[in-house]
């Protein structure tokens, strides 16, 4: 008996002997092999010879990392090795006896009984990684990948197959590792591929930028010359031209008239190309909300007489904002006059200006002629206009936005077609609001000096006390600590000097920012004994205002930001 055939004739053995174990009756035995005489010497030698056969080649197959199946031509399980079991998830001898089709998942079991028939028509030998995607079943129905090898034999008379099952799980997981890696890499070189294509169109972008700021920037010099010229010699003819000379004096006026609106078309074209290529650098001020307001209000009530419309106004009193004065001028008149454009007389414009919290809250409303549904969407594009026989460049309402933008803002609006239009602009965390209260606490003895910083001071929204002596001071400042203080240092007795000592001193009151001032230069003497800043007498109104301001703009305590320090 050579090799092959002990060692499958060891493997049905063991087979049938699981079976026994398990109780499993048989017709027949599983194979039809009668290695000798068992009365006769040599029949008891080819037993013992079968015997350490069936043990040796039972460790053998046993120690394979491998599942090992072996299946008859009914597809039953014959032979199942330990790591088949536990592949499988089964008990020692369980899968004895199974049909192997228990082990494929439902949703394959008849495409691969039909395989197997092919098989067992045409055997032949067939190795791993020849079958993808195999799927393995264990007992509790969860799947495994798995591949598979197949060795058909024949044995008593009897057809077999040899299966060798190997778990490919670890192998899986490394394949889609590596999937994923290579899809890393792919998308990385997208990545990098669409980063340099954008480099060179910002590049590409920047120089048509740079290119068209030079045009612009010819073009406004070469617009504005002969503006100049135009505007200047019509101021001229004005002033000449007698009481007499009426129509004389009107074909000036519409002269003039439209050498100022060809400048400031040049203008809004200007700011338009440099907000688009970002270069608008915003100059934050502090203000009152009704300085800010007024000549907006005062240009308004002039173009709404002259178009024989209503123009109301309604803004929070006492106000302090911080913005872009200019800026924001210019957004209120591009609103205030696409209304007053847009509505027929008698109609009406409103500007309403109020304040939620820290935002600035804008509406200028107007019963106009309105906007088309069908054509709001293009409002804020530059250069687009609506179909109506009003004149207009459209770059009113698109600088508007761009200059919203450039403060962190929105601007939204709401129209029907011949009822109105409201624009409604939010700049965030501009207010700073009104200090109530005696907040500013003013330690002078000489009249006129206290009367300046109270006027200086009423203009922002400060509301002043003045107490003329040391002593009061610090009753002051016990019975209600003021927001800040301006202090003469020369009080009589130098009991300036003990005042901002005992502000300073006192943990609770140290925060409170300290303007000295003294009639002599000696800043560097205030500072080292804690003020806040300096002034010299005479005070200077312009460094006081921004002083004043800066405290304006704080809303808790501590020292006034942005307030400059020795210089």
């Amino acid at each position: 008996m050579g090799n092959l055939q002990m060692l499958i004739y060891g493997l049905l053995r063991i087979g049938e002997h699981a079976l026994d174990r398990r109780g499993v009756g048989r017709s027949r035995p599983l194979w039809n092999v009668c290695p000798g005489k068992g009365g006769s010497e040599r029949g008891r030698q080819m037993t013992q010879s079968i015997q350490w056969t069936e043990s040796t080649y039972r460790l053998i197959v046993e120690a394979v990392p491998d599942g090992v199946l072996i299946v008859d031509h009914h597809g039953r399980i014959v032979f199942a090795n330990a790591p088949a079991e536990d592949l499988f998830a089964y008990g020692a001898g369980e899968l004895v006896g199974e049909y192997v089709d228990t082990l494929v998942p439902e949703a394959q079991r008849t495409s691969h009984a039909e395989s197997r028939e092919r098989f067992q028509g045409a055997p032949r030998r067939r190795g791993m990684h020849t079958t993808l995607n195999l799927q393995g079943r264990r007992r509790d129905g969860t799947t495994v990948p798995v591949d598979v090898s197949l060795s058909p034999f024949r044995v008593g008379g009897g057809n077999f197959t040899i299966a060798a099952v190997r778990d490919i799980s670890t192998l899986r997981h490394v394949e889609e590792a590596l999937r994923q890696a290579e899809e890393r890499d792919r998308l990385r070189g997208e990545i990098e591929a669409a980063n340099e294509r954008a480099q060179q169109a910002r590049i590409e972008a920047e120089r048509a930028n740079e290119a068209k700021s030079r045009f612009l920037a010819n073009m406004s010099h070469e617009l504005r010359t002969p503006l100049n010229v135009i505007l200047g010699f019509s101021d001229l003819l004005a002033e000449h031209l007698g009481a007499e000379d009426g129509t004389q004096q009107r074909y000036v006026t519409n002269i003039r008239e439209a050498g100022e609106h060809l400048l400031a078309l040049v203008n809004d074209l200007l700011d338009l190309a440099r907000a688009e290529a970002d270069r608008i650098d915003l100059r934050i001020e502090t203000t009152q909300l009704a300085d800010l307001l007024q000549p907006v209000i005062e240009g308004g009530a002039v173009a709404a007489e002259q178009a024989r419309v209503n123009f109301l106004t309604s803004h929070a009193s006492a106000t302090i904002v911080s913005l872009d004065i200019g800026r924001v001028r210019q957004i209120l008149y591009n609103l205030v006059d696409n209304g007053v454009k847009f509505t027929p007389s008698p109609g009406e414009v409103a500007l309403t200006v109020r304040n939620e919290e820290r935002d600035l809250i804008v509406e200028v409303r107007d019963t106009g002629i309105g906007i088309p549904s069908g054509e709001q969407w293009k409002i804020f594009s530059a250069f687009e206009r609506l179909e109506t026989q009003r004149a207009g460049t459209g770059l009113g309402l698109a600088l508007t936005k761009r200059l919203v933008d450039l403060h962190g803002g929105e601007i939204t609006f709401e129209s029907e077609e011949g009822v109105g239009t409201t624009f409604r602009v939010r700049l965030r965390h501009v207010v700073h609001g009104r200090l109530d209260g005696k907040r500013l606490l003013v330690v002078e003895d000489e009249r006129g000096s206290a009367e300046l910083v109270v006027a200086l001071a009423g203009q922002i929204g400060l509301d002043c006390q003045i107490v003329s002596s040391a002593e009061k001071a610090l009753a002051a400042i016990e019975r209600d600590p003021p927001r800040a203080i301006v202090l003469d240092l020369q009080l009589p007795g130098g009991r300036g000097e003990h005042v901002l000592n005992m502000v300073k001193g006192q943990p609770r009151l140290s925060g409170i920012p300290v303007l000295v001032i003294s009639i002599e230069d000696d800043n560097g003497v205030a500072r080292d004994m804690g003020a806040d800043d300096h002034l010299t007498k005479p005070i200077s109104p312009r460094r006081l205002r921004t002083w004043l301001k800066q405290v304006a703009t704080e809303t808790g305590s501590g020292r006034a930001g942005g307030v400059r320090r020795g210089r």
